[in-house]
């Protein structure tokens, strides 16, 4: 779907201490604004990390829109199987409008679909695959935006799947209507094996 907002703002906390840090509330200040935001942070042991969130930057505008289609790629038959053969493309487009007098460092988390579905994107550096405990798979895109830059990033998905059917056990109207998306040499067969159908039935 499509939706429009401003990102949160986040910090990278790092424990380097011998002991664990115990979970608790920090706040961030800005050496020119003052007061940032409170960020509520985990338990963190000896060498852990993690990203916290304290609140939103509303001098910048991501606008993210989504559009799905599915491609017919052709019908294959074997040993009495019809196997359809399509491929989902899913397009997104994210706007980044950041007004102001300075530059800003974005990072961009889209959802990551799995190892089947082929991804190529532009108007960003190579995206990278982040895998963290307890949160959804990201493909992490980072973004710098010029002082009152209009930046767009596309991402495009395509996965190929597949459905199968058994001829014997298709309805004669569904067997006609796939047949319409093979090729020339299987159709003759699968429309009379449809009409066989149609005749006993």
């Amino acid at each position: 779907g499509d939706r429009s907002g401003s990102p949160d703002m986040t910090i990278r906390v790092a424990n380097d201490l011998p002991v664990r840090l115990p979970a608790g509330i920090m706040t961030i200040r800005s050496a020119t604004t003052g007061y940032a935001g409170d960020a509520s942070f985990p338990m963190l042991p000896p060498g852990g990390d993690a990203s916290v969130t304290f609140g939103r930057d509303g001098r910048i505008t991501v606008d993210e829109r989504t559009e799905y289609d599915v491609i017919e790629r052709g019908l294959t038959i074997s040993r009495g199987v019809m196997t359809l053969i399509d491929e989902e493309v899913r397009k997104t487009a994210y706007r980044i409008s950041a007004p102001g007098n300075a530059s800003r460092d974005l990072v961009i988390d889209h959802p990551w679909q799995g190892e089947d579905v082929k991804v190529t994107a532009e108007g960003a550096d190579a995206g990278t695959v982040v895998h963290e405990p307890g949160a959804p798979s990201v493909i992490r895109y980072g973004i710098v935006t010029a002082p009152g830059e209009v930046r767009v990033l596309f991402v495009e998905e395509r996965r190929t799947i597949s459905s199968q059917i058994s001829i014997g056990d298709a309805d004669p109207e569904v067997l006609a209507a796939w047949s319409l998306r093979a090729e020339a040499k299987d159709r003759d067969r699968i429309d009379s094996i449809a009409a066989a159908m149609r005749e006993r039935a």
